[in-house]
């Protein structure tokens, strides 16, 4: 499974718009990635696919040089349950 980057989000598919499989976010005030929203298509849900998009976006945000803030709740409930990334929140 191959992860893209597009202008906001992260996505499995073609391209940006169209992608069925995607986690969303925006640059606020500070220059930190906001995640706002997280999606997985019916096909591969349960296959790990969710915390994937959010580790290559812990991966963009390191590239960048920028820290996240997570706002959809899966984000959250992700870095509660993997402390050891938490270096890289805003």
């Amino acid at each position: 499974m191959e992860i893209n980057v597009g202008k906001r989000a992260l996505f499995v598919g073609d391209d940006e718009k169209s992608a069925k499989t995607y986690i969303t976010y925006v640059q606020d005030e500070n220059g930190n990635y906001r995640i706002d929203h997280t999606y997985v298509d019916e096909s591969l849900k349960g296959k790990g696919v969710a915390g994937k998009l959010v580790e290559a976006m812990i991966r963009k945000a390191r590239y960048d040089e920028k820290k996240l803030v997570p706002v959809c709740p899966y984000v959250v409930k992700y870095f509660e349950k993997h402390p050891e990334n938490k270096d890289i929140l805003a």
